[in-house]
């Protein structure tokens, strides 16, 4: 499900934000959040396929903690954390990272 919800914000944001943002607050929290997505929507693919090999590699104990939290952790936060990064990288190297002008009006992405 969280897979599921994380793909359709990334499209409903997409849809929204496609016609080009002349708002350079708007248009930047957009691109941020459009990237913050479709990173989860990796996680969530990895944390499913780990836990895939995991149930079918090995025989599942009853006494193993449950891993819905630790995918959870993963899928939302290891992106929050490369935006955090990204987004530290992209202030230090132009100091105004509100500053639109060499993006294209049609999309400010």
């Amino acid at each position: 499900m969280n897979l599921l919800a994380a793909l359709f914000m990334v499209q409903l944001l997409f849809i929204v934000g496609v016609g080009g943002v002349q708002d350079s607050e708007l248009c930047i929290s957009l691109g941020f959040s459009l990237q913050y997505l479709r990173m989860t929507v990796v996680c969530w693919l990895a944390a499913m396929c780990h836990h895939l090999y995991a149930t079918v590699a090995s025989i599942p104990r009853r006494d193993d903690p449950p891993t819905y939290l630790k995918y959870s952790v993963f899928a939302w936060g290891a992106p929050f954390l490369n935006l955090g990064v990204a987004a530290f990288l992209q202030i230090t190297e132009t100091n105004d990272i509100w500053n639109i002008r060499d993006l294209t009006p049609f999309n400010c992405w």
